[in-house]
């Protein structure tokens, strides 16, 4: 009869459950991918100028400025609560230029199932400017866009549409310093991004492979 060393075992055992751990955590490290297209009226993903504004002071459409966009947003997303924090990035586009999100965060909203919040990012390009764009927990326009459409985020993608003011704060776009703009992201197909941690884990898996060796009784 053959079985492995009991100490070969168990170290291995250990060490991939401490490896696996943290694919269950919650929140977990994970990259998005920015959507283009068209759908349920909303077009998607790029900035536009913050004209026409509704009388809420939101501007849904405007002449295309950085459009459209492409690549990945970085963030820790929590699938229990619907919430993205740690929001980074870059995001280019054809010839426009590009935007590097530096930081922000989302939640969705317990009651209206929405979600709200905020990024800050830097344009380089056409406009070379920095800002804050900010999300509102309703339901702003074109129930038939991806995701539930704008504001949402669920555990497959989320849509957005906001302005670089923050009219929760009773600010106005003439009361901003930069240029008044909207933007319209959609992404999707969540990828979770294994941590530092989880790889060394593993490897060091791999390392105690060599201590299954086999005994015969």
């Amino acid at each position: 009869m053959k079985h492995y060393s009991r100490l070969g075992f168990l170290l291995s055992t250990l060490i991939f459950i401490l490896g696996v751990q943290p694919l269950w955590a919650t929140p977990m490290n994970i990259s998005i991918a920015i959507e283009q297209g068209s759908q349920g009226g909303f077009s998607y993903s790029g900035i536009h100028a913050g004209t026409r504004c509704s009388s809420n002071n939101l501007c849904m459409s405007g002449a295309k400025l950085y459009w459209p966009f492409s690549g990945n947003l970085i963030a820790d997303f929590d699938n229990v609560a619907l919430s993205l924090t740690n929001i980074h990035g870059t995001l280019t586009t054809p010839s426009n230029g590009s935007m590097q999100v530096t930081g922000g965060a989302l939640t969705t909203n317990n009651v209206t199932g929405k979600a709200s919040g905020s990024f800050s990012y830097i344009l380089t390009g056409d406009l070379n400017e920095a800002g804050t764009f900010y999300f509102v927990d309703s339901q702003l326009c074109c129930t038939g866009a991806p995701y539930g459409g704008p504001n949402s985020l669920t555990t497959s993608g989320f849509t957005l549409w906001g302005n670089n003011w923050d009219i929760t704060a009773g600010q106005t776009r003439d009361s901003i310093n930069g240029t008044a703009l909207g933007i319209d992201l959609v992404g999707g197909q969540y990828i979770a991004n294994p941590e530092p941690s989880t790889i060394l884990l593993f490897g060091t898996g791999l390392l105690a492979l060599p201590f299954l060796r086999r005994k015969k009784v």
